[in-house]
């Protein structure tokens, strides 16, 4: 009776059906080109994550991460043999080299920053599933552009102007 229970289980195990691919197999270059930076100092820090661990800013976690010198107000890096799949790109204008985003101390970003997929967002990063892409062939570009400032800084930017008029 044990026998027969073990091989049932043992013939289910091999008729499941695997877990279906998203995308068929191959490897890919990705080129990023990152433009509206707002003076040339320091370098862009760019990190490629395959998942939401450690999204935005955890550069331990991330797939890969470039850092490269920003040149006539745009800079441009590849990142080599990527599986096909999904992705997303976070980036920071790192104008003081010290590796990290600078901040007010209200948690208020004071240096550029950009990701994948160019979202709306008022407050904190986007998400993951906000900026992903798929890399799906030998060779892709993406543009990035940066932003220094967040929707609620704009507003409040316009109200003052409006107050002075």
């Amino acid at each position: 009776m044990i026998s027969i229970a073990i091989t049932g289980l043992i013939l289910l195990n091999g008729c499941a059906t695997p877990e279906p691919r998203l995308v068929a197999d191959g490897l890919g270059n990705l080129s990023v080109i990152i433009s509206d930076f707002r003076n040339n100092q320091g370098e862009a820090i760019l990190s490629l994550f395959s998942s939401s661990d450690g999204f935005p800013d955890d550069i331990e976690t991330s797939l890969a991460t470039n850092t490269v010198k920003v040149t006539e107000g745009r800079a441009q890096t590849l990142f080599k043999d990527l599986a096909y799949g999904e992705y997303a790109i976070s980036v920071l204008h790192d104008e003081d080299g010290d590796g990290q985003m600078k901040n007010t101390w209200f948690g208020t970003p004071l240096e550029g920053f950009g990701f994948s997929g160019h979202p709306d967002y008022k407050y904190g990063h986007p998400k993951f599933a906000e900026v992903k892409f798929l890399m799906i062939a030998p060779s892709q570009e993406i543009n990035i552009k940066l932003r220094y400032e967040t929707a609620r800084q704009r507003r409040l930017e316009l109200k003052r102007q409006q107050t002075t008029q």
